[in-house]
């Protein structure tokens, strides 16, 4: 037996069903059954009495639901439920937003998803994969992944989610290189990650990198989670230094978008002194202590143990 209400007070019964495969497709409190081909039928299945109202006509007029959700939501009364892959997607890594505000939270149409119902995102492969931030579905081999450049890490395809179009235009004496990028700045494996710092103000580092440090390529020089964008004086070259957010997840990859285990920073040789310079895991300068002289004749308090 199936309860709903503010209370779980409501029992379900077997005829208060719309359509006999859908188990979340019933009315109760006297509402009736939609057309299920009507649009929106999986988001608003009963038309309730005045009376009443709810998805399923649960709640009485007296409990109200005033949450702003859009063109894309409805406001329900209850908590949220992570029925979904993007729902997973972005209420557990880029959306932390409590799941329901006063007994109240806003259920998203097909295609969107986020507390209110903001995050947009399109479906790869006959719900394979999923894409947000306007990046395109792409099919590689077997598998699904979103438009973008493909970095080989093993088990995992995560991606810049920008698509660059570089136009050159030859002159006598010069070259003039355009650049047309398409898509959002974002990163992660399903592009959910939208930029936080683009490169425009960046940390000027005076030293050295190694090869364990990812430099961005043109058209990608973007940081995302909060990494702070740092450019390299010799060459040029940019790089993400990543972080942690304030609920202690920590951050990796080459734009900030993957989600570490343990912090692994890049070896980089002395940062220079700067307000804006990021904070580096590096390992602390230590003086050399000069090596002390036994004195046997010097007082007791200031006597050195000599081995």
């Amino acid at each position: 037996m199936k309860y709903v209400g503010p209370s779980c007070e409501i029992p379900v019964g077997i005829n208060d069903y719309c359509v006999d495969d859908n188990p979340d497709s019933f009315c109760v409190n006297g509402g009736i059954c939609r057309d299920p081909l009507a649009d929106n039928f999986g988001i608003q299945p009963c038309k309730c009495p005045e009376s009443v109202r709810g998805r399923h006509c649960e709640f009485g007029a007296s409990l109200s639901c005033e949450l702003q959700c859009g063109e894309n939501g409805i406001c329900r009364n209850g908590i949220k439920p992570i029925a979904t892959q993007p729902d997973r997607i972005i209420h557990q890594t880029v959306d932390l937003s409590p799941l329901s505000q006063n007994y109240m939270y806003c259920e998203c149409a097909e295609g969107w998803t986020g507390t209110f119902c903001e995050y947009q995102y399109t479906t790869c492969g006959g719900f394979l994969h999923y894409c947000f931030n306007n990046a395109s579905c792409q099919q590689i081999g077997e598998k699904w992944t979103c438009l973008c450049d493909i970095d080989d890490i093993p088990g995992m395809l995560h991606c810049a989610c920008v698509f660059v179009c570089v136009f050159r235009f030859a002159f006598p004496r010069n070259v003039l290189i355009f650049l047309l990028t398409v898509g959002s700045a974002a990163a992660g494996e399903y592009c959910e990650f939208t930029a936080s710092d683009q490169c425009d103000s960046v940390v000027i580092f005076e030293g050295t990198i190694d090869d364990s440090v990812e430099t961005l390529p043109l058209g990608e020089q973007f940081c995302v989670n909060g990494g702070q964008c740092v450019q390299v004086s010799d060459d040029q070259s940019f790089f993400c230094v990543c972080g942690e957010d304030l609920l202690g997840t920590v951050y990796g990859g080459k734009h900030c978008e993957l989600i570490l285990e343990t912090e692994i920073p890049p070896t980089i040789s002395q940062f220079p002194s700067s307000s804006l310079a990021p904070t580096l895991s590096l390992e602390p300068t230590v003086e050399p202590i000069s090596k002390a002289v036994c004195n046997p004749d010097a007082p007791v308090s200031d006597q050195i143990t000599c081995q």
